[in-house]
């Protein structure tokens, strides 16, 4: 009693899968460098297959995912025992304002942070560094942040009032796009996400059987909860920024803009690289 599912991914799964199921799951490669793959299941995982909602992202054992058990085995690497290890600098080191990018105005809330401190010299003016109009999950959030007694070097911006607007989802974005192309948008800074929420249920996130409002409720405090933990909340103080700016120069400069934007390439359905670049700036 055989039955076949169909898993479809950008990278090979079939080495996975066998060390999840042993020989109760077969893998066959159907197309070039496994990118679809059909896997024969035993009867006795109908139950799993119904009542789950299985997410398979390989990442960082990318590398290895063309070779299987005998290769592996042969390179001396066991990956479920795998000794515990610190994060390559500076991937390891992260700030509050990095965790909050995953909730929706977390990277607007971040860029303020740092912004209002290097105009005016001092932190936020909002509780625990949280722009309070800007947090939550309703559709469309607007703040206004007033620049005063700011430092000497930015004059030209006392008084200024910065409008803000958040949005996450489609119908959010749609909304404030439509303000601009009219010209009506009074706005200077927008921050869009397309996952309704933000990242927190985004499509790499596990699918919960509750209520999908109440886990975004509960996953948005949870990224708070993460910020506030951190010993730097801001990303300017990360000394991994700092060291990266001691080699390549100042913030803005020619230099730092090189390495820290890139260029889009134009891909296929599987990803593959196509003739046809174009950037995007």
């Amino acid at each position: 009693n055989v039955k076949h599912y169909t898993s479809y991914t950008i990278y090979p799964i079939g080495y996975l899968l066998s060390r999840i199921g042993g020989n109760r799951i077969e893998t066959v490669s159907i197309q070039n460098k496994a990118l679809v793959q059909i896997a024969n299941l035993s009867e006795n995982y109908q139950e799993i297959i119904e009542d789950s909602s299985v997410l398979f992202h390989i990442g960082g054992l990318e590398p290895y995912m063309d070779l299987y058990d005998d290769q592996i085995k042969e390179m001396g690497i066991d990956f479920l025992r795998l000794p515990e290890e610190q994060f390559d600098a500076p991937l390891g080191l992260s700030s509050g304002a990095a965790d909050i990018f995953g909730v929706t105005g977390g990277v607007m809330e971040a860029a303020l942070r740092t912004v209002y401190e290097i105009v005016t010299g001092r932190e936020l003016p909002f509780p625990d560094l949280h722009v309070s109009p800007i947090v939550g999950l309703e559709q469309i959030k607007e703040a206004t942040i007033k620049l005063e007694n700011v430092k000497p070097e930015w004059a030209a911006a006392e008084g200024f009032e910065v409008k803000i607007a958040v949005t996450s989802g489609f119908a959010g974005a749609d909304k404030l796009m439509k303000q601009i192309a009219k010209g009506e948008s009074p706005y200077h800074f927008i921050e869009v996400m397309g996952c309704p929420g933000g990242c927190i249920t985004g499509g790499g996130q596990p699918r919960p059987k509750e209520d999908i409002r109440i886990v975004r409720e509960k996953r948005l405090k949870a990224i708070y909860a993460e910020d506030e933990s951190k010993e730097i909340r801001k990303s300017h103080e990360n000394p991994a920024i700092h060291e990266f700016y001691k080699e390549w120069g100042e913030p803005g400069c020619h230099k730092s803009h090189e390495y820290l934007h890139t260029t889009y390439v134009k891909r296929g359905i599987f990803n593959q690289l196509t003739d046809e670049d174009f950037i995007v700036r």
